[in-house]
C-alpha cells in the first residue's frame, strides 16, 4: 500500500520506506489499516460531494466473509450534477444479524454520518429474501414507512426467473421433466473423464456431419460446447440446459451406453442405465386413451385421451401456475411504476415517449418532488420536447436517457463558453450591415468579419472535445448569420422581399 501511494506522489515517496526518518516505515498492520481508513473516507466524501442535494437510491446485499462475519455492502445510485447516472460502492458494514430492523438501523447510521437524508431515497434494490421484500416487516417496508417514495424494486429478470421456476414445480409432469434433465447431466458430467469422452464423441459427430455436407461449416460455427445445468437464480438457464442436451443428444447416449457397460461400480452402471432408458421415448397416439392418470378420482368414468392429458393437465396447467406466480411476484404498483417509467426510454426514436404517462408518473409516484407550478408547466415543456428532440439529428439514434443528458450537458458547456466570444461583430450597427449590401448579393463587411469570427471561435474552443468543437462552430456561426440577416431585413424590408424573389426564381 505504501509503495502504491509513493508511486503516485513524490512527496509521499520522499518520507516513506527507504527515505523514512529513523524507523518510521509505515508498514505495521495498524498503520496500514489507518491509511486504508483515510483513503476510504476521502472516497466516501468525494461520492457525497457528487450527490450534493440530489435524490438517490440504495442497493444493499449481505454475505458472510471468510471469518464467518456477516457483512453488508451498500451501493448508492444517483444522478450527478452533470446529469449522468452514477453507481458507487459506498460502504461495507459488519452486522450482528440479518433481521430487517438491524439492517435498517445500520444503513440509516451510515447515511446519517454523511449527511444523507433517508427522506431523499427514491429507490431500494435488494434480493428476494423475506427479510428484504417482506410487505409488512421487511427492510423495504421499514424504509417506506419513513419515506413513502423509496420504492422497492427487486431485479425484474431475477423475479421472472423465480416465478417460472416455482411454476414449473407446481405441475408434476413438468417437475419430473426437469428432474430427469438434471439427473442425466449429473451422470454424464460426474467426472473429467466422462466430460472428455463426451467432447470426443461430439467432435466426431460434427466431423461426420460436415463431411456428409449435412452441417454448415465456417468461421465461428460448430464450436465445442458441453451440457449446461439449469439454475434457479440464473435466468434463461433452463432453456440453455434443454438446448445443450438436444444439441449433444447422440453424444450423451454414447457416453451413457459406455458407462452402463464399463462402469467401475454397480451404482454408476445402474444410474447410467436409468438415464439411458429415459431417452427411449415413444411417440404416443394423441387420440388414444390415456392410461397413466394415477391419482385421479375413481368416480371419473369418462376416458381421457392423450391429447387431453398433454393439453389440459400439462400445458394449460403450466400456464395457470405461471400466471398465478407472476401475479404474486409482480404487484400492480410495481408494474405501474415500470410501465410509466418506460415512457422515458429514448430507444427506437422515442417510440415509447408518452406525455400523459410521464405526467401520471409525477402525480402518482413523485408528487412532492415537483411544485404545483412545475407540474402545470411540465405538460407544455414535454410537448416542446416531443416536437424537437426526436427529430434532432444528434439525438435520433440514442439508446439511453443518459445520452440525452450528456448532450444537454455539452450544450450547457457551449452556452457558458460562447457568450463573450460569440458576440463576434456586435459593434456593427444594422445600418452598416444594410450599407454592405449591393446588387451582386455580396456582403463585403460580412465576408471580412467571417474570417475574424471563425478564427476567434477556434481560439477559445481549442480545449473542447472534437464533438463539442464542431457543434460550437456550427451552432454559433449559424446563429450569428441568422441574427444578422434578420437585423438587415428589419432595417431594409426590400432586402427580405428581394431574397424571397430570388429564391423563388432559383426554384423555378
Amino acid at each position: 500500500m505504501v509503495k502504491l501511494l509513493a508511486s503516485y506522489n513524490e512527496q509521499v515517496s520522499g518520507v516513506v520506506l527507504g527515505n523514512a526518518p529513523q524507523n518510521a516505515k509505515y508498514t505495521s498492520p495498524d498503520i496500514q489499516k489507518e491509511i486504508l481508513h483515510v483513503i476510504a473516507n476521502k472516497v466516501r466524501n468525494t461520492i457525497r460531494s457528487e450527490i450534493g442535494e440530489a435524490k438517490f437510491c440504495i442497493i444493499v446485499d449481505e454475505a458472510r466473509d471468510e471469518s464467518k462475519r456477516e457483512q453488508m455492502a451498500i451501493v448508492l445510485r444517483f444522478v450527478d450534477k452533470k446529469g449522468f447516472v452514477q453507481e458507487h460502492f459506498f460502504d461495507l458494514v459488519h452486522v450482528r444479524d440479518t433481521s430487517a430492523l438491524t439492517l435498517k438501523t445500520d444503513i440509516s447510521k451510515v447515511l446519517s454520518n454523511h449527511n444523507l437524508n433517508v427522506k431523499d431515497i427514491r429507490g431500494q434494490g435488494y434480493d428476494g429474501a423475506s427479510n428484504m421484500r417482506g410487505e409488512w416487516n421487511g427492510l423495504q417496508a421499514l424504509f417506506l414507512q419513513e419515506c413513502p417514495y423509496a420504492y422497492y424494486v427487486h431485479c425484474l429478470a431475477h423475479r421472472l426467473q423465480l416465478a417460472l421456476v416455482a411454476a414449473s414445480r407446481e405441475v408434476i409432469p413438468i417437475h419430473q421433466f426437469f428432474s430427469n434433465l438434471t439427473f442425466i447431466i449429473n451422470v454424464v458430467g460426474a467426472s473429467c473423464k466422462r466430460h472428455d469422452e463426451l467432447q470426443a464423441y461430439h467432435a466426431a459427430e460434427i466431423a461426420q456431419l460436415v463431411a456428409a455436407q449435412e452441417l454448415e461449416s465456417g468461421r465461428g460455427l460448430n464450436q465445442m460446447t458441453t451440457l449446461k445445468r439449469a439454475g434457479d437464480t440464473r435466468w434463461g438457464s433452463h432453456l440453455n440446459s434443454i438446448s445443450s442436451l438436444i444439441q449433444m443428444f447422440n453424444s450423451v447416449r454414447s457416453v451413457l451406453s459406455d458407462i452402463t457397460i464399463g462402469g467401475s461400480t454397480y451404482a454408476q452402471r445402474g444410474d447410467a442405465d436409468a438415464a439411458y432408458n429415459m431417452n427411449e421415448i415413444s411417440i404416443p397416439d394423441m387420440s388414444s386413451n390415456y392410461a397413466g392418470s394415477r391419482g385421479r378420482s375413481r368416480r371419473q368414468k369418462d376416458p381421457l385421451t392423450v391429447e387431453h392429458h398433454y393439453r389440459i393437465e400439462v400445458f394449460l396447467a403450466g400456464l395457470d401456475s405461471q400466471l398465478q406466480e407472476l401475479n404474486t411476484r409482480f404487484s400492480d404498483h410495481t408494474m405501474d411504476l415500470l410501465i410509466l417509467s418506460a415512457a422515458l426510454d429514448p430507444q427506437d426514436r422515442y417510440k415509447s415517449f408518452n406525455i400523459n404517462n410521464i405526467c401520471e408518473l409525477v402525480d402518482k409516484f413523485y408528487p412532492d418532488d415537483f411544485t404545483e407550478q412545475e407540474k402545470y408547466h411540465l405538460k407544455y415543456e414535454l410537448q416542446h420536447y416531443e416536437l424537437d428532440v426526436p427529430y434532432h439529428v444528434d439525438l435520433q439514434e440514442v439508446k439511453t436517457i443518459e445520452t440525452v443528458a450528456y448532450y444537454d450537458h455539452e450544450m450547457q458547456i457551449l452556452e457558458e463558453a460562447c457568450p463573450g466570444k460569440a458576440e463576434l461583430t456586435e459593434d456593427m450597427s444594422p445600418e452598416q450591415w444594410a450599407l454592405a449590401y449591393d446588387e451582386n448579393m455580396s456582403f463585403g463587411k460580412l465576408m471580412t468579419n467571417s474570417s475574424a469570427s471563425v478564427n476567434s471561435l477556434l481560439k477559445w474552443s481549442r480545449s473542447l472535445p472534437v464533438q463539442a468543437l464542431v457543434s460550437a462552430i456550427f451552432y454559433q456561426m449559424n446563429a450569428w448569420f441568422v441574427h444578422r440577416r434578420d437585423k438587415v431585413a428589419d432595417y431594409n424590408p426590400s432586402l427580405s422581399l428581394m431574397r424571397r424573389h430570388l429564391h423563388s426564381d432559383r426554384r423555378g
